[in-house]
């Protein structure tokens, strides 16, 4: 490290507020929170305004700026970021609508829209609410919460809950996808009702999450927090972010699988999962005899 640097020690509970890019962005380092007040280094005092804009509405802070030099503040940034251990899944503060608002409404201006008219004038509203509601209202559930209430079962079966339609997020471009979830767990320490994983299901659908992450979050919740022998969960679903831009591949669909404990160590359960949610091709044997009835049924 260069020694000649000036050291500036960015303010931790800042830093977790603030996502590393946008401070990069800006170049501009949270120092303090003093009585309600962020302190911040900036190197461009030329962007004060647009990185108070922003940072106010990430943090709910007012905030005040510093000069500094840019090598200084990247490396307090570097340093800072480091050291940072931020928890995932869950929010860091709470959503600030009225920000999300103004937000939107600023988007859909630097966009070269009418802001005031008659069809936009109240969008940013209802994109706030759609958001807050539906879109991310997965950061506001805890699977421990969904899958705390255990039944005693003594059925030690397979459980099955196939179809399951859901919607999420893509957090690449933001733009949504959709389809069905199929889900399975083998009982241990009890069973929880159906809507439960529904709800579990959702609970991590509505974020900002990549497919492949939702299923292995399914089934890691399934196993830790209900403490189920073992689990599965397979998605279906169509990527507007392939069918409606890029590759334009509207009949595309994607398909993850994520399996756990006993579900990923027994060929014998994955089949008896898969099977049951219509997800194994029919074999040469089952053909030939569907044909076989056929033919019987038109020679009576």
């Amino acid at each position: 490290m260069n020694s000649g640097i000036p050291q500036l020690h960015c303010e931790p509970k800042a830093l977790a507020k603030i996502p590393r890019e946008v401070a990069e962005r800006h170049v501009v380092a949270p120092l303090a929170i003093d009585g309600g007040t962020m302190l911040v280094a900036i190197a461009d005092p030329g962007a004060v305004i647009l990185a108070e804009d922003e940072l106010k509405m990430l943090t709910g802070h007012p905030v005040d700026f510093v000069p500094a030099s840019r090598e200084a503040i990247l490396d307090a940034i570097k340093r800072g970021y480091a050291k940072l251990k931020t928890t995932k899944g869950r929010p860091m503060r709470e959503p600030d609508l009225s920000g999300m608002v103004s937000a939107i409404r600023s988007f859909l201006g630097a966009a070269g829209l009418d802001t005031q008219s008659a069809d936009i004038a109240e969008t940013p509203a209802r994109v706030a609410a759609a958001w807050f509601e539906d879109y991310l209202d997965g950061y506001r559930a805890d699977p421990k919460e969904i899958l705390a209430e255990i039944h005693p079962a003594k059925s030690k079966g397979l459980v099955v809950v196939k179809r399951i339609d859901f919607h999420s997020m893509c957090p690449h471009h933001l733009v949504p996808y959709r389809g069905v979830a199929h889900i399975a767990y083998l009982p241990k320490r009890g069973v929880v009702g159906f809507g439960k994983l529904v709800k579990l299901l959702d609970c991590f659908a509505h974020r900002l999450i990549l497919q492949e992450e939702i299923g292995d979050a399914v089934t890691t919740a399934l196993t830790k927090q209900l403490g189920a022998a073992g689990a599965a969960c397979v998605l279906d679903a169509e990527q507007a972010c392939v069918s409606t831009r890029g590759p334009k591949r509207r009949a595309a669909r994607f398909v993850t699988r994520s399996f756990a404990g006993s579900l990923e160590k027994s060929a014998r359960l994955q089949t008896e999962f898969l099977g049951a949610c219509g997800l194994l091709p029919e074999t040469k044997k089952a053909k030939t005899k569907a044909k076989t009835k056929t033919r019987a049924k038109k020679n009576r």
